[in-house]
């Protein structure tokens, strides 16, 4: 019982983590904020026009990638900004490509 509880404490320790990445993007990053907007509008609007379940499925899972890909870049510029105190033209590389 006690192998369980730890099991189950530390997977919700690591979505509690998630949840805190997600949140920390969304406050401190504009772009995530414009790619949330953009897609509740677009869900909202395939939702109003009535666009098929298997539609709507598919602009979900982009909207996922779209999301994922900014969490990547917001967590890619946090190590370069670890390591990197002042300006070294690897670091812009890192950080424009990650963009």
């Amino acid at each position: 019982m006690e192998e369980t509880f730890v099991g189950l404490r530390k997977i919700l320790d690591s979505f509690n983590y998630a949840v805190a990445g997600v949140v920390y993007a969304v406050k401190t990053q504009r772009n995530m904020r414009i790619h949330l907007t953009a897609a509740l509008l677009v869900l909202g609007l395939g939702l109003y026009i009535q666009v098929s379940s298997r539609d709507l499925l598919l602009i979900f899972f982009a909207i996922t990638l779209v999301i994922m890909a900014e969490l990547f870049n917001t967590a890619i510029e946090a190590v370069v900004d670890l390591y990197v105190q002042e300006f070294r033209p690897l670091a812009k590389i890192a950080k424009n490509v990650a963009a």
